[in-house]
């Protein structure tokens, strides 16, 4: 499985991805993740950032960086589900996740400010997704939230791949694990 994270903090990314089950699945080639920083799809002097038009305070991404970003991945990964995490979205759950592992590829935009372009979400998200009702300073810890959900759950991930069946919100639909 292909993981393309579109951020303008590609930094954010580099001690999360050298430890534990992510680690282990990038180690042992389960899975692929390219760090895309959206500052490489600007002209010398622009900027990434836009005022918001339908007025409030902050900023947001300009449509332009992501359209291109977005259509970069897009030309070598054919069936990709292009995920944008914000607080706006449906709060992600295990149904969800099920559904996204069935992707050969995953992008992910990590919004910061007051988020998107709306015509990108209108024009080129499959998904919209938030990890719970409060707000976090970037998408990129919401990001890797959910790379975290997935990657559990690929096949030869984990030693033994029934273990995620007896996880807390998942067996029998129990909310908490055993004592």
């Amino acid at each position: 499985m292909n993981f393309n994270i579109i951020t303008i903090n590609p930094n954010f990314f580099k001690s999360p991805f050298k430890n534990g089950l992510i680690y282990k699945a990038i180690k042992k080639k389960i899975i692929n993740i390219k760090l895309i920083n959206l500052k490489k799809f600007l002209n010398k002097n622009d900027s990434y950032e836009d005022k918001i038009y339908g007025g409030g305070a902050g900023l947001l991404f300009k449509p332009e960086p992501l359209y291109l970003s977005i259509n970069s991945i897009k030309k070598c990964n054919f069936n990709s589900l292009v995920v944008y995490l914000s607080p706006q979205g449906n709060i992600v759950n295990d149904n969800i996740i099920k559904k996204m592992l069935n992707y050969d590829s995953l992008i992910f935009i990590c919004g910061r400010y007051n988020g998107i372009d709306q015509r990108i979400i209108d024009n080129y998200i499959d998904i919209e997704l938030s990890i719970g009702d409060y707000i976090i300073s970037c998408g990129e810890i919401s990001t890797l939230v959910i790379i975290d959900m997935l990657v559990r759950k690929i096949p030869g991930v984990l030693n033994n791949i029934k273990s995620c069946k007896f996880d807390s919100f998942y067996y029998l639909n129990k909310l908490l694990g055993f004592p």
